[in-house]
């Protein structure tokens, strides 16, 4: 008997990820952050409106680095696709414990940059991932740009990489770190330049992100990346 795209959806999320987040967050618990992460954590949580701009492939060991937004009583947002296969994406936000803010893939609507407004104005933290949902690997979008704009927020890039990891087939390179290893965060802070349109932006933003995933020696990169 064929399922419909629905009851498939049904079962993802009321046994599949119920069984991959159990699994996930047993492996996390084995996972040791480096040392400097406490720094960066701070100097987000300084910010009355930080906004931290990531890549697709890097969530997983990003994750366990916004716990300690958390623990001081600074929930997490996510911009999420409003696709239908964004709702499997919102589903695992919810699961988080996060909130989700929900932004067109491709413009980054004015209606997501509102309710990320809304978010970090109470005093969530942001979190875009700037090539998802679908890539390319390492882009980014310019109606991202105009999102981050729109909000007035502190904007701040973040990268990761584990000491062992295993790297998923997928067109993001997602990895998680293999158990009992070393997860390294690298925080900058982006600086916001009057009058620069939005293409500008997003090439400069790239340039300074990627070389942090360089630096980093992350398994994200592959050397493929698309200028």
């Amino acid at each position: 008997m064929k399922l419909s795209r629905e009851k498939k959806f049904w079962l993802l999320q009321h046994l599949g990820l119920p069984l991959a987040l159990g699994f996930y967050k047993s492996m996390s618990l084995t996972w040791r952050l480096d040392k400097g992460v406490g720094a960066y954590q701070k100097m987000i949580l300084s910010s009355e409106r930080p906004i931290v701009l990531t890549y697709h492939g890097d969530l997983l060991s990003l994750i366990p680095f916004t716990k300690g937004f958390f623990d001081q009583g600074r929930p997490v947002a996510i911009l999420s696709s409003p696709s239908r296969d964004g709702r499997i994406g919102r589903e695992v936000i919810r699961r988080l414990g996060a909130r989700s803010v929900v932004g067109s893939s491709s413009s980054r609507s004015e209606g997501g940059a509102l309710e990320m407004t809304r978010e970090i104005s109470s005093g969530s933290v942001g979190f875009i991932t700037l090539d998802g949902p679908r890539g390319p690997r390492t882009a980014v979008k310019t109606g991202t740009m105009r999102l981050v704009r729109l909000t007035k927020a502190r904007v701040y890039l973040a990268a990761s990489t584990a000491s062992a990891a295993k790297v998923f087939g997928s067109w993001d390179r997602m990895y998680l770190p293999k158990p009992f290893s070393q997860i390294r965060v690298l925080v900058e802070e982006f600086e916001l330049v009057e009058g620069e349109d939005d293409a500008d932006m997003a090439k400069r933003l790239r340039a300074q992100l990627v070389a942090m995933h360089e630096q980093l020696g992350s398994p994200l990169l592959d050397g493929t990346e698309s200028p």
